[in-house]
């Protein structure tokens, strides 16, 4: 697990880190579950609706995530969050998940925001559970959809304020 000394960050994708970010790859066991980065690069590059950040610690790229308001549906979609193969297992995921949906909550004006998975990836859903998103009952192709109600969620500052450390 990662130390809480170890925190990452996001940079938002662009020219500069652009192919840096194409280039992470998940663990083999894992590419059915992943779509390549290049992918969502393409649609961030595409459609300014997406937001797509790098995910750094201590300035390597150990990630890459995705959000934005779909404009197919209106509704808020975290579509891509991964941490190459390399960097798996020490916390990195839970991290930048947190600081999206720290950002979502600032800057989206969003009541709701959603994702899907496959439902035997079992980290997946034990990452997304342990933050409060629920199944909502859909299901997009063989995916499960899984909902996160922004009221619900709780800002970093108070995360912190609880655990002590401000």
């Amino acid at each position: 697990r990662g130390s809480p000394d170890r925190m990452v960050m996001l940079r938002k994708a662009g020219a500069v880190n652009r192919d840096e970010l194409a280039t992470l790859k998940v663990a083999a066991s894992q590419v059915e579950f992943v779509a390549d980065n290049s992918y969502y690069l393409g649609l961030a590059d595409e459609d300014d609706c997406w937001r797509a950040f790098g995910i750094y610690e201590e300035g390597l790229p150990v990630g890459f995530c995705m959000f934005g308001r779909d404009p197919k549906d209106g509704e808020l979609w975290i579509s891509q969050l991964m941490i190459d193969s390399a960097y798996q297992s020490r916390g990195y995921g839970r991290q930048a998940l947190l600081l999206m949906l720290d950002l979502i909550k600032a800057e989206a004006d969003a009541s709701s925001v959603y994702l899907s998975f496959e439902p035997w990836n079992e980290w997946a859903r034990a990452l997304y559970e342990s933050v409060g998103f629920v199944p909502d009952g859909r299901m997009e192709e063989e995916d499960v959809i899984y909902g996160l109600m922004c009221a619900d969620y709780v800002f970093a500052a108070n995360r912190a304020k609880r655990a002590g450390m401000v």
